[in-house]
Formats: C-alpha cells, structure tokens, sequence
C-alpha cells in the first residue's frame, strides 16, 4: 500500500510532484468492490460531526458529507467527483470539491447539496480549501490556463488569481484572521516545487533544504502564521517529512528523521497549542505542539482535517482495515468509522458544532 497526500493535482510542470500528493490512498493491487463493513462505533449525543468525504464505488469516485454518520450525497457516482472541504454556517452545509463536466473536471462548489460550478475551461480546475466569514465564503484552488495552473481563490463565487514567481501553482489551505485572508500554496518554477503562503494576494516562499516542499495548510494565532506541508527528495521516494513554518521559519516537528517517513496535511490553532495532523511512518497521526501522537489502530491512515469542541480533539481522514480503507473521524484519538458505500473512502473535511 502506498499512502498518498491530499493535493488539488497540480499540473503539468508538476505532474511528477502531484504522482505523491494525489487526494486518495492508494493501494498497490486491486481489490473488488464488496459491500462496506458493519460500523458500530458512534458519535457523541451532544454533538453533530460534518465530514465530507470522497469515496470510490464500482462506477466511480463520488463526492459526499456525512452528518454523523447520515450520508448526503454531492455527485452521482458515474462520473470523477470529489469533495475536499466542508464548511457550515447556521443550517446550511458548503462543500468544496471537483467533478468531471464533459471532458474535463471542474471546481465545483456544493450548498445543501445544489452544485455550483466555480469555474470551466478546456483545462481541469480543482477546488481545495473553504472558509467562511461572516456572509461570505471563500474557496481556495486552481484553474489551468493553456500549460500552465494558476491558484485562485473564489469569494462567494467571484474568481480571484494569486500571484506566482514560476509557472505553475495551486491554493490549498485557508485561514480568515480578522480583515486578512491567508492561503497556503505551492509555486512551480524551474525543475523545483516551493511552499507558499498569500497574506491578501501578497506570496511568500517558504525556505526548505529539498527541491520539491508543498504547503497544505495555514492557520494564524497570536504568535503569527503557522504553515505546514511536506517536503520530498529529489528523487521523491527515499525521504518524505512532514514541514512546519511559523512566521516563515522552519519548526521541527518531533521524530522526524532521514529515515522516517511523514507528512503534514492541516493544521488548527486553539489558543497557544497548535495541532499538526498527517501521517507518521505509515500510520495516521498528529502533532501537538511539534510532539507526535499516532491514531492509526494499524498499519495505513491519515488525518486530513483537525479541529476540537468543548475540549475534545476531532480529527478526519482514513484508516486501512483489512481490505478495505474507511473514511473516519478520531475523537481524542478513538477511532470512529463514517459509514459510506464503498470499499475505499476517505475524509477530507471536519466541522463540529453542538446540537
């Protein structure tokens, strides 16, 4: 099994990047699609859990949200759909994700399940993060423009282009910290790929020791901006960490070594601690505070959303069971399986709120 990054795919100058950071988990036989396990474990009474997922049927990929574990499903699943993000505001749900409109795939924006599609070209494009202000709702990604990928960001529908200093880009994360609005990035150019941010379309390249960085997530606290990511070898197999940046300086993340294998795929700030998931060593995990806690019952996992409530820690992604590989939410690290129909899942998106 090979375990893989959530990623808006960025191409064609880092097609050979994107080979490592794609939005599901891989496996390295084929299995058939079977009918999804029994699931027993439950939420919390007190509370609804948002999570949105991109699961893979016999016909397809399929983009959905689960509250707790009812499923509402985004897309058809006889066509490529994915969703990436989840936002909530009062009694209405916003997924961010893509799905395939003729012959390419198109960023596309779901509210209480009506599609909208942000943008369609001759060229994919692929919505990554989402937030919410206020009345307002911002979505991050990329759109391609001829042979190249420009990252944009959308508010409440309206296209907005991020600037560059290489060819190619992509929006990943996002974060709202009072009037500022930060992005996390990635930023092409010569043969290398660099992490970026955009503090109100303003870039910043992240430094890293190794040519190829991604930045997935971004998050501001009182001490300054927090960006996580991944860095790669230059052959892009025999050393993959996890990254971290605050106020545009490298921060170590504790059992990170030449040998170890990890990566960082969100981040949330809650007051002075900062919670980092991802993988570690195959197994999904997080940071606190730059000090790692493993999730994963098992071999294979990965946390790809973070948040808490009421002092309990919420964490979405996936977890490999025997043959299959279910989307999941950990709660204070208990593992706690999202149904979904489908033999490989994964959650992508968390929101809690009480009920």
């Amino acid at each position: 099994m090979k375990l893989t990054l959530p990623s808006p795919g960025i191409a064609p100058a880092v097609m050979h990047l994107s080979a490592l950071i794609t939005l599901t988990i891989l496996t390295s036989c084929s299995k058939s699609h079977n009918a999804a396990p029994v699931l027993t474990a439950n939420f919390p009474s007190n509370v609804n859990v948002y999570t949105s997922v991109t699961a893979t049927g016999p016909n397809g990929d399929s983009a959905m949200y689960f509250i707790n574990k009812k499923e509402y499903p985004l897309s058809s699943g006889l066509t490529t759909a994915g969703a990436t993000g989840i936002a909530v505001s009062g009694s209405d749900v916003y997924v961010a994700g893509y799905e395939r409109i003729n012959s390419s795939i198109a960023a596309r924006l779901w509210k209480n399940q009506v599609a909208a599609t942000l943008y369609q070209g001759s060229g994919d494009s692929k919505a990554s993060g989402i937030a919410i202000s206020g009345a307002d709702v911002y979505i991050t990604g990329y759109i391609t423009n001829g042979a190249h990928t420009q990252p944009v960001y959308w508010k409440d529908e309206q296209l907005f282009t991020l600037p560059i200093s290489g060819q190619n880009g992509a929006a990943t994360g996002i974060c709202i910290s009072g009037a500022d609005l930060y992005i996390s990035g990635v930023d092409s150019a010569n043969g290398t790929v660099n992490a970026c941010y955009w503090k109100n379309g303003q870039e910043t390249l992240l430094p890293s020791a190794l040519p190829y960085t991604l930045a997935s997530g971004i998050a501001v606290n009182a001490t300054g901006v927090n960006v996580v990511g991944t860095s790669v070898s230059s052959d892009q197999f025999s050393f993959v960490n996890a990254q971290s940046w605050s106020n545009n300086s490298p921060v170590t993340l504790q059992g990170n070594t030449d040998t170890t294998h990890s990566s960082a795929t969100c981040i949330y700030v809650n007051g002075s601690d900062v919670y980092i998931g991802g993988e570690k060593d195959n197994a999904a995990a997080y940071w606190k505070n730059g000090a790692p806690i493993s999730v994963s019952e098992g071999p294979g996992g990965q946390i790809n959303a973070i948040t808490s409530y009421n002092n309990q820690l919420f964490a979405a992604g996936a977890q490999v069971n025997n043959t299959y590989t279910l989307a999941c939410v950990w709660i204070n690290a208990d593992n706690v399986p999202v149904n979904f129909n489908g033999a490989f899942a994964t959650a992508t998106g968390i929101v809690v709120t009480g009920n």
